[in-house]
């Protein structure tokens, strides 16, 4: 740091921060604020320097060119700043949204998703197991959404910050991790403004995942379709029994991971039945089910996080209309269920395993 020597009486010290780290970049905010320092340049060898980082932020001078302190700083040159887009009415359709090959069509999705959020930067990586890459990137690097993007590829769950300090307090960072049957990703986005525009990069990374995945379906079905074609419906046993076999052969090949659910129902037949007769509409095209006992059933289906949850919800909410539905009074029960999850290829004897004694004994 260098700080003018002629410093008259009640006048702000003029300041030139040179060379600073991310260790001391923690400090330019501090020092922006203090009323006796006028910091007039920050500078740095490149864009990725700490400093100028944080001095775009701070709306600071800066520069790369090292003649500019031998100059009055008040002459140095100002780096511009990027506007801040402004919000959007129209949100973007994700029915066409671009293919992992096509990185501008994604940088342009990434582009006016930021627009509608706030953000500053964005970040979109796919690929097989092992070997995930970036596919679209969209604004400058930020060190904090590389953390969380790791973070997130390895705990496989949503990571969301929110700035509660300094020159980005209320801002947003998050990475969100997704899988489709040939690939898996994370979807990242940092200097969220407002922070709870997050909610809607969340919902893209759905939009997003179900968009690439019906697309992956459909490239590979003509090889190795993803289910038995038969019309959907309840399954009897030997029709159970060679979706889950299918589903260990998916896993080893595509890596697709899958949930087996068991649940068994309390003592009402009429509602059981109601409940019956009506799931089978509410399911989507890739999952199964089969009633091996008039008050239990088994529903295979394509797992991520989040996906007990929701179906958690959707089968009480069916049950609780099916129960109203037969003309019970009392409080709807609660269902009991198991599940098992087949997520890599350690787990296949042992879901296997379980899975067909759930099918057998049931």
């Amino acid at each position: 740091m260098n700080v003018s020597s002629a410093v008259q009486p009640g006048v702000a010290r003029r300041v030139v921060l040179i060379d600073f780290d991310w260790q001391d970049a923690d400090l330019l905010p501090v020092l922006f604020r203090r009323p006796e320092l006028s910091i007039r340049l920050v500078a740095g060898a490149n864009d990725e320097d700490p400093g100028l980082r944080v001095a775009d932020l701070c709306g600071l001078p800066r520069t790369q060119d090292l003649g500019d302190l031998t100059r009055d700083p008040a002459d140095a040159p100002r780096a511009s700043v990027p506007p801040r887009p402004t919000q959007r009415t129209d949100r973007m359709s994700l029915e066409d949204f671009p293919s992992p090959a096509d990185r501008s069509g994604l940088e342009q999705a990434l582009l006016a998703l930021m627009s509608d959020t706030g953000a500053v930067s964005a970040e979109l990586y796919a690929g097989r197991a092992g070997d995930v890459q970036v596919v679209a990137q969209v604004g400058a690097k930020d060190e904090l959404m590389k953390g969380l993007v790791e973070l997130a590829m390895r705990l496989d769950q949503p990571q969301v910050v929110k700035r509660l300090s300094g020159p980005d307090e209320g801002k947003a960072w998050g990475a969100w991790p997704f899988r489709t049957g040939q690939r898996q990703g994370v979807l990242a986005a940092g200097g969220i403004d407002p922070a709870e525009g997050w909610t809607m990069w969340e919902k893209t990374v759905e939009e997003l995942r179900n968009t690439w995945d019906q697309r992956d379906r459909e490239q590979a079905s003509s090889s190795f379709p993803l289910m038995p074609v038969i019309e959907p419906g309840w399954l009897d046993r030997e029709e159970f029994r060679g979706r889950i076999e299918m589903a260990v052969s998916r896993n080893a090949r595509d890596e697709l991971r899958f949930m087996l659910r068991r649940v068994t129902f309390p003592n009402a037949p009429e509602a059981i039945e109601q409940f019956c007769h009506v799931l089978p509409e509410q399911l989507r095209e890739t999952d199964s089910i089969c009633r091996p006992r008039l008050d239990l059933m088994m529903i295979l289906t394509p797992w991520a996080p989040g996906t007990a949850a929701m179906l958690e919800k959707r089968l009480t909410t069916l049950f609780a209309h099916a129960w109203h539905e037969s003309g019970r009074q009392e409080t709807v029960p609660a269902l009991e269920s198991q599940e098992l999850l087949l997520v890599k290829p350690e787990d296949h004897a042992e879901f296997l395993k379980h899975a067909l004694e759930w099918l057998g004994g049931a």
